[in-house]
């Protein structure tokens, strides 16, 4: 069928008439010849996407037959780090304005000289550079995109971000340049030029004209706002007492010279000096008993502190000499990689997992599972011993694998938060009921790079996240927390009662950091080994070769140390 352009009519409602009655034949060809074609074409597509499933689904079947007899290394990002830190960090504004005020703030301090070391030392445990340089510029979104972002978050729980996680890794391995640099513990630093001297070796700062010039004055004249800002900071701080007592007298000045109370309870300023007298008194007993308050709080909180690491102390007791050689042969014997080297039920290690707890190994997760079972037997152990104690679970990182559809073959799904994957698994945790339980604890493998930790204090009502590269969690937070609310009125029937009393808290400041890019699975383990104690998180980075022998001989005595 053709379609030809009528001459134009000379009356102009008539041309309009023709041309509305050209559109209507048209649009019902289309519908007759076209609809049919796109019926047809919808019936492909579908069958195409029937037979494309299929063929994933197949794979994914033998990729699983694979993983199941065939152990591979896991596709860690800092493999490869060391080939990547040729070219030096690119900083943006942000980041490198917080470097630069952190190194002012070491070369302000009199009392200690700012050395190539402490300011490296410095920059690691700071976290607030580190997320500064992982999350790096984020693109500006028009409003729909920020619409639909939100919506896409809310849904997904806003996906694992491997960009962010490789760029901690980068910071971590760059910074680790600096702090091994020969002569670094007695080279001293005096000015911001000689440390960024130092620091361009590992980063590419922006030019020092947005860092200084922004606000109109020369780079000596923003050292001395820095140090006139951190005196007055000072100043603030030990005067603190006094602004409170002004404030508290300005308050009930205005309160007593209101009309108020000069009209009904006083009839002279004498009487109102009185009033504010007693006011103020009330005041000062009020700031005397919350001082003795914090007093007694801060006595408790050493008293806790020394508790603490006489309990660190006999949680990472030195190895007996037996353990030692147990955990040599494991560790640094020779034999068949395939070799059975541990078994407990369904789980075993290998002696080429056993490797991986070398110094420098990156753990596999059948080191980790394993490690995770002897805690649960410890902490069933413990149960016996003390009827009071509740019960802890420890999962497998394929359980926030299966709740979050990590990997799986449908793009659609892939990241998104399905219960019914993880619906049936409640059934093998001690007393089948999470919710009598005191802690549930999840490692998590985010893409096969970077292990970090995730604990639900059930009593407490909290979910925890712990990094040692300082990341938030909060997809994990959110993601678990809808999974307690959906096993509740699974299990009971019912919602989960007090919803608003639930505490989400990021990874904190005070969480141990690693300072390289391979312990990331060693802490992970550790962070489960002292909650599930009850302990305090005071390890750190020197611990770690002996964290990696507790964990040996755990694996190999088949129980955690107690």
């Amino acid at each position: 069928m053709h379609y030809h352009h009528a001459p134009r009519p000379a009356n102009t409602q008539l041309y309009l008439a023709s041309l509305l009655l050209s559109i209507t034949t048209f649009q019902h060809y289309c519908f007759e010849h076209y609809l049919p074609y796109v019926q047809l074409m919808t019936i492909l597509e579908r069958k195409r996407r029937r037979d494309e499933k299929r063929k994933s689904i197949s794979i994914l079947r033998r990729a699983s037959f694979t993983a199941k007899y065939t152990r591979r290394q896991p596709n860690h990002y800092v493999t490869s780090t060391s080939t990547r830190m040729t070219e030096p960090l690119q900083l943006n504004d942000p980041t490198a304005a917080l470097i630069k005020l952190e190194v002012l703030h070491l070369l302000e301090n009199k009392r200690h000289p700012c050395t190539v070391f402490s300011m490296a030392n410095a920059l690691m445990g700071s976290q607030e550079i580190m997320n500064s340089y992982a999350r790096g510029k984020k693109e500006e979104m028009n409003f729909f995109q920020s619409i639909f972002q939100a919506t896409l978050n809310r849904f997904t729980g806003g996906g694992t971000n491997d960009t962010e996680i490789r760029r901690r890794y980068d910071y971590v391995e760059a910074i680790r340049r600096i702090e091994t640099r020969p002569g670094g513990h007695t080279q001293t630093l005096n000015t911001w030029d000689e440390a960024q001297e130092v620091l361009s070796i590992v980063f590419d700062f922006p030019p020092e004209k947005q860092l200084d010039d922004t606000s109109g004055t020369r780079k000596d004249d923003a050292i001395d706002r820095f140090s006139q800002s951190l005196n007055a900071l000072k100043i603030r701080d030990t005067s603190i007492g006094l602004r409170s007592s002004q404030k508290m007298w300005m308050e009930v000045s205005n309160a007593a010279l209101s009309p108020k109370i000069i009209g009904d309870i006083v009839d002279d300023l004498d009487k109102a000096d009185q009033h504010m007298s007693r006011r103020l008194k009330k005041e000062y007993e009020k700031a005397e008993e919350r001082k003795k308050s914090k007093a007694i709080e801060e006595l408790e909180r050493i008293r806790l502190e020394k508790e603490a690491k006489q309990r660190m102390a006999e949680l990472m007791r030195p190895l007996t000499e037996d353990e030692k050689e147990i955990v040599a042969e494991a560790i640094h014997g020779s034999g068949p990689d395939h070799e059975i080297l541990a078994r407990f039920d369904a789980d075993s290690v290998t002696r080429a997992s056993m490797h991986t707890l070398r110094p420098g190994g990156w753990l596999t997760d059948e080191v980790i599972h394993f490690f995770y079972v002897m805690l649960a037997r410890r902490d069933e152990e413990m149960c016996k011993q003390d009827p009071q104690r509740k019960r802890s679970h420890f999962f497998k990182s394929f359980f926030i694998t299966s709740l979050l559809n990590e990997g799986h073959a449908n793009p659609a799904k892939n990241g998104t938060y399905e219960y019914r994957n993880v619906k049936r698994w409640s059934k093998k945790v001690p007393g089948k009921d999470i919710f009598d339980l005191d802690k549930i604890i999840f490692p998590i493998n985010q893409n096969n790079m970077h292990w970090v930790c995730s604990v639900i204090f059930m009593q407490a009502k909290r979910i925890q996240f712990y990094d040692s590269m300082g990341g938030d969690g909060c997809r994990y937070l959110n993601a678990l927390f809808q999974y307690l609310k959906d096993e509740h009125q699974d299990k009971k029937k019912c919602p989960l009662p007090d919803e608003d009393e639930w505490e989400f808290i990021e990874c904190t400041s005070d969480t141990p950091r690693q300072r390289n890019g391979f312990d990331c699975g060693v802490f992970t383990c550790m962070f489960a080994d002292f909650i599930s104690k009850d302990c305090p998180l005071l390890f750190d980075q020197t611990h770690i070769t002996l964290c990696r022998e507790r964990i040996a001989i755990a694996i190999m005595n088949g129980r955690a140390i107690m």
